[in-house]
Order: structure tokens, then C-alpha cells, then sequence
């Protein structure tokens, strides 16, 4: 289905290419022309899950702690977890059960 009456705003035309999209273009002529490259591009997986991560994935899903949404001002751990991080990286003290 396309919707022809709608047109996109012009401000998108003033967007630049995304860049991986270009680099990918210029890949593939690279490999066209018989260039063996080493992509070190995004990080796109070229093989399959290790196995000890599919398992602890799976693990995490069918644990049901992990369902749910979290409270609106974060759970405890979180909220402590991200005030000792301000700590270290801004030397500013905050109090997890008011900030």
C-alpha cells in the first residue's frame, strides 16, 4: 500500500545520506570490483548466537521477575546504581529516594 497523497516535508530533503547506507554502496562496488575488504563497519553479526548467550536470554524471558514494567521513578537498584554513577563521573552526590 503506498499513500501517494502524502508527500514528505521539504525539510527532508536538506537531511544528508545516512552515512552506513553510503559506506555500504561503496562496499559493494569495492567487492564488485574483486577487493577483499575487512568491514569494519556497524558490527552487523556474520554468524549465529553463541549458544551460553541464547540460553541466558531465554533464561531472562522465561523468568518472571523480569515481566512487567518497572515503577515510574525506577526500581531501587536502579536509581542507586545511577547516583553512584554521577558519583564517579560528576563528583555530585544525589539521593536515590528524592532525585
Amino acid at each position: 500500500m503506498t499513500l501517494d497523497w502524502i508527500s514528505p516535508a521539504d525539510r527532508l530533503q536538506t537531511l544528508p545520506p545516512y552515512v552506513f547506507a553510503r559506506l555500504d554502496e561503496l562496499k559493494a562496488r569495492a567487492r564488485e570490483q574483486g577487493l577483499d575488504l575487512i568491514d569494519l563497519g556497524m558490527g552487523n553479526p556474520d554468524g549465529a548466537t553463541p549458544q551460553p548467550v541464547v540460553e541466558a536470554a531465554v533464561a531472562a524471558i522465561q523468568n518472571s521477575a523480569n515481566h512487567g514494567y518497572p515503577p515510574f521513578e525506577g526500581t531501587a537498584s536502579f536509581r542507586r546504581t545511577i547516583t553512584k554513577w554521577y558519583s564517579r563521573r560528576y563528583n555530585v552526590e544525589l539521593d536515590p529516594e528524592s532525585e
